[in-house]
């Protein structure tokens, strides 16, 4: 199964439309900004009537003040998706657990790991990799066909220079990441681990002189843990700086492109120039707001390539659920089934415990084991004989050191 094979199971296509749709008019706010503000200026040093610019000077303010409240919109509906999608997530993986015969089996720090970190790794999946990624998408896009609009040369410049830093920026860092993320999944694990035994047992490792030790257990996985991000955020940065190399590139090349355009018109037939100084600043300052976009994608695709383990246990966690779902959703079949009587007395017999005349505790060292001393001391439970079938309880109560937990061992 794939990383994105887990997010189609994990997310679902709908919560995405309004997160996404939200993010790209906030970008397209911005850009639109940036245009019209370019054109404001270019336009405002020619002294025209102040008519002539009285819709720029308002469609300014109304695009600054739009882009922060859809902004705002954007974290909201966002954050919203995450958490309801963590919260479908968490239920499902609760039924995994139930269905699940060897849970007793498995570690407390597993249990701890998958509804924990697991389920967080899912929440800023969704924040910070997807829905980055989709609004980036299409607003690049959107500016690409614009500027295709103004110089055709001018678009594929920003088309490579777009697909550098929101392609080939991010994709180094997801397979330099990714390279690391089992490590730091099992670092992960192991620091649950500690942590784990350290809050849960500190009395009993103060007793033993071992407190010491597991202190310094947790603090060398969280080290380690550490060391593994700060590998994957040194090849964040140089991703980053690959993309900001590409914008600054794009910048300059999209300056001399339009230069020329405008030097070539006005050399041209009649003398007459074919561009307004509008449209040069127009298209000097469209690359840099469209780069806005894809700046985030080389730590969406960090956060993505270190989020791939946890989502890959979280799809297949959900998968088996629905599987066991199904299972129990089936219709019974409507045709009889024969049976001998003994199947059929074995299929209505429950697994029972019975306990007769019990005796908890441990040898005493100091005992000579004779018949006046016996090895192990009499508990002091009250349930030294009963019984108990397959699906029902009973409740221990007794006081301290009677041996309720010698009895579950």
């Amino acid at each position: 199964m794939t990383t994105l094979q887990a997010l189609r199971r994990l997310v679902k296509p709908r919560d995405l439309v309004w997160p996404v749709l939200a993010g790209i008019i906030t970008l397209l706010s911005a850009l639109s900004l940036t245009v019209v503000s370019a054109w404001l200026i270019t336009r405002s040093w020619q002294m025209p009537p102040l008519m002539d610019i009285t819709l720029a000077v308002t469609s300014v303010r109304a695009l600054g003040i739009s882009r922060a409240a859809f902004r705002y919109l954007d974290r909201l509906v966002s954050h919203d998706v995450a958490l309801r999608t963590a919260e479908r997530s968490r239920v499902k993986l609760w039924e995994h657990f139930v269905a699940d015969r060897t849970l007793a089996l498995r570690e407390r720090s597993d249990i701890v790991t998958a509804l924990g970190a697991n389920i967080d790794a899912l929440a800023d999946a969704v924040v910070r990799s997807i829905v980055p990624a989709l609004v980036a998408l299409m607003t690049s896009l959107i500016a690409v066909i614009f500027v295709a609009l103004l110089s055709p040369a001018a678009a594929v410049l920003l088309a490579v220079g777009l697909l550098l830093a929101g392609g080939v920026a991010p994709y180094l860092t997801y397979r330099t990441t990714a390279r690391s993320s089992q490590r730091r999944a099992a670092a992960l694990q192991s620091h649950a681990a500690a942590v784990e035994a350290l809050l849960s047992d500190a009395a009993g490792l103060r007793i033993h002189g071992q407190l010491d030790e597991a202190v310094s257990a947790a603090s060398s996985s969280s080290k380690t843990v550490a060391a593994i991000d700060d590998a994957a955020g040194r090849a964040n940065a140089r991703a980053s700086a690959l993309s900001t190399a590409a914008s600054v590139l794009t910048a300059v090349l999209t300056v001399v492109v339009a230069s020329w355009l405008v030097t070539d018109s006005a050399g041209g037939a009649g003398g007459g120039l074919l561009h307004s100084p509008e449209w040069l600043t127009v298209l000097v300052l469209v690359p840099l707001a469209a780069f806005e976009s894809v700046g985030p994608l080389p730590a969406a695709a960090q956060t993505l390539a270190q989020s791939r383990e946890a989502l890959l246990t979280l799809a297949s966690s959900a998968s088996e659920s629905g599987e066991a779902d199904a299972m129990r959703s089936a219709p019974v079949p409507t045709a009889p089934i024969h049976t001998s009587p003994l199947a059929q007395n074995h299929l209505t017999v429950r697994p029972t415990l019975q306990v007769q005349d019990l005796i908890v505790g441990y040898p005493d060292d100091n005992s000579s084991n004779t018949a006046e001393e016996p090895a192990a001391q009499p508990a002091q439970l009250p349930m030294q004989n009963f019984e108990v079938t397959f699906g029902d309880y009973r409740e221990i109560t007794a006081p301290s050191g009677s041996g309720k937990t010698t009895l579950l061992k």
